[in-house]
């Protein structure tokens, strides 16, 4: 892996970052479609960053059991046999 990988990851998660719910669709009782958008600017570089993000969750108890990331909304929906 390039090395610039890293720093990359680094970079996105030292970020003031502000992160909101763009669609959040029910999959029975204990499964969800997230699409999430996030915003922000590296606390060192001022770098911008923004990341769109399609995920499944499943939840357990009340509570997040489990978090599958997907590169689209499509692939998610998908994965989720919702399209």
């Amino acid at each position: 892996m390039p090395p610039g990988n890293r720093a990359v990851a680094l970079a996105f998660h030292e970020a003031d970052t502000t992160a909101w719910l763009e669609d959040f669709i029910e999959i029975g009782d204990d499964r969800a479609v997230v699409v999430a958008h996030s915003k922000g600017i590296g606390r060192r570089s001022g770098v911008e960053i923004e990341m769109h993000g399609s995920e499944i969750w499943s939840f357990r108890d009340g509570q997040v059991g489990g978090i599958t990331l997907y590169r689209t909304r499509q692939e998610a929906l998908q994965a989720a046999g919702l399209e």
